[in-house]
């Protein structure tokens, strides 16, 4: 679980997926928002197959494609990151690593963080 503050330039999730993760969550600002810098290191992760789950740290809501920025939520779901949901972002970890153990795939992966209680 990589945690996104001002100024997160990727460096910790390149380090992750240098270190064999099989997946990632990104505790993110507010509704899904971080630096352009993490959300690059997250592409790079993404397009080496690794499944990255955008979460909020917030205490309760869900991430959003509401903001369209460099780093914002609509940029990560374009990226190919997997919503949390409802789920805080320790949660989402929890419910990742059951589905990696579970060898689900990204459409089932999406599905299980959508609605983890099915």
């Amino acid at each position: 679980m990589i945690q996104a503050g001002i100024g997160s330039d990727g460096g910790l999730l390149d380090a992750a997926v240098a270190g064999g993760a099989a997946g990632i969550v990104v505790a993110a600002t507010g509704a899904g928002n971080t630096s352009p810098g993490l959300l690059a290191a997250a592409e790079r992760a993404i397009g080496a197959g690794i499944p990255v789950v955008l979460a909020s740290r917030c205490l309760a809501g869900a991430v959003s494609a509401a903001y369209a920025f460099p780093g914002g939520g609509a940029t990560w779901m374009r990226a190919g990151a997997i919503r949390a949901g409802t789920l805080c972002a320790i949660k989402a970890r929890v419910a990742l690593a059951l589905g990696l153990g579970a060898a689900l795939d990204g459409d089932g992966l999406a599905a299980l963080l959508a609605d983890p209680i099915r």
